[in-house]
């Protein structure tokens, strides 16, 4: 990891369109598939570092 990931500056409101859209598909999905809710629990129950990572890491590695 770069030693400038946490100096760079983030636009926030691009992390959040992404973090939104990113939701809103996860939950589409799981609405077609008619999956239980232990199965959306799954993903809800992810750490707040796990989920940063997994959102914003990618994002902020290619601006």
């Amino acid at each position: 990891m770069s030693s400038n990931f946490f100096t760079r500056p983030v636009d926030v409101s691009k992390v959040r369109q992404l973090c939104w859209h990113h939701w809103l598909a996860l939950i589409k999905f799981t609405n077609s598939k008619h999956a239980n809710i232990m199965h959306f629990s799954i993903y809800s129950s992810l750490s707040s570092t796990r989920l940063f990572f997994f959102l914003v890491f990618p994002v902020v590695t290619e601006l």
